[in-house]
Order: structure tokens, then sequence, then C-alpha cells
């Protein structure tokens, strides 16, 4: 991601934890996001400099998705696949507000950032950015999201300030699930831990836990 060696640009698959990599494609930029459906593995999403591409046949071919031109300023996406239905997609751009969906492949896309505008680590009201997130799957199609805006420190950046967003079929938007967590905190990774119930955040200031919303 950022660097346009040919590597870069070579999707790799592992058939053995590792031990040994192969080709799979070749882009003409940096990948920068690719996620692979678990309801049909021949399914992968990539994403690379400013365009997103899909393929049904395990990487052998690859087709471009037509996206709005507000998707295409990103070298950032983050992306996921629905566990249960492959032609849902959804993709962060990495912009205040760029949050994204498709259920039906790509033939429409539709954008997400209902909720995003949310207080910042100074409490003033800023659209967020959505960094890592994930789909649940369940029955109400719930979404958690690290949501953050940059920090300024005599007028130069220091570091993200983040917050846990949350989301399913039955709110309005995306809903600010940070209770508990200090104001200024990073967060760095956030994975579901669905036998004991709880996600649990890796931040600046140590791990955290708190229990999925159902």
């Amino acid at each position: 991601q950022g660097n346009s060696d040919e590597e870069h640009k070579t999707l790799w698959r592992t058939r053995d934890d590792g031990a040994s990599f192969s080709s799979v494609y070749n882009f003409d930029s940096p990948i920068s996001a690719v996620d692979v459906s678990r309801s049909n593995p021949d399914k992968i999403v990539a994403a690379t400099w400013g365009r997103i591409f899909y393929s049904l046949d395990a990487g052998d071919t690859f087709e471009e998705y037509t996206i709005p031109d507000e998707m295409t300023y990103s070298i950032t996406y983050k992306m996921a696949i629905h566990p249960t239905n492959e032609n849902e997609i959804w993709v962060s751009d990495g912009n205040p507000g760029g949050m994204w969906h498709t259920t039906d492949n790509g033939v429409t896309w539709e954008k997400l950032d209902k909720g995003l505008t949310i207080a910042n680590w100074k409490g003033e009201e800023e659209q967020h950015m959505i960094g890592r997130f994930f789909l649940t799957g369940n029955s109400k199609n719930a979404v958690y999201a690290i949501a953050y805006t940059m920090g300024y420190q005599n007028e130069s950046y220091t570091t993200p300030r983040g917050r846990v967003l949350y989301r399913d079929d039955t709110t309005d938007g995306w809903i600010d699930y940070s209770e508990g967590l200090p104001k200024v905190i990073n967060l760095n990774r956030m994975l579901p831990f669905y036998k004991n119930g709880v996600i649990r955040m890796a931040t600046s200031n140590g791990i955290w836990e708190r229990t999925l919303v159902e």
C-alpha cells in the first residue's frame, strides 16, 4: 500500500499457512485492500489506487466495478464482503464520511454517512472517517467500525483520535458505541470474540473490551 513496486501490485495466495506463496494476479497499481467471500470462496474483491475490482473465478480474471467519482479519491480502501451474501460489499474510502455499500455486486452504491458527524476529541462536531470495521452477518446485519479524525497540535498532524461506531438494519445510521473509552485514544484494531459475546480493541491505552450489542 502506497508503494509502486511490482510486488505490491501482485495478489498472492498461500495454501500452507504461509510456508510458500504463489502469484494470483497482477494489477496496474498497488493493492490497498482485498477480501474473499465466505459464502463463495471463488469471489474475490480487491482495491487499488482509486479502483475496485472483483473476480468470480478465484483470481484468474478480474472485472472492474463502476464506482461513484467520490469513491475514487483513495489509495487506502478498507473493505468487507458480507458473510452470507457475496453480492453485498462494504467499502471505506478513508475520507470523511466515505463509507459505502452495495447489495447488487456493484450495480448501485449507497453512501452510508448518516451518523458519521459526531463530536471529535475536542468536543466539536466533525465528520469522521471509517478505518477498520467488521460485519457480523447476524439477522440485523450489524456492523462495528472504528471512526476517527486527525488530531492537530501546533498546526501539524498528531495521531488519529478514534471512536467506536455501530449500525444495523434497525438504527437510523451510525451510533456512537464508545461509552467507557477515554475521549482521547488511538484505536488500532478491533475484533469480535463471539464465543464471549464481546469486541476487543487494541489501543494506545491498552486493550479494551465491551459486550456486543446482541
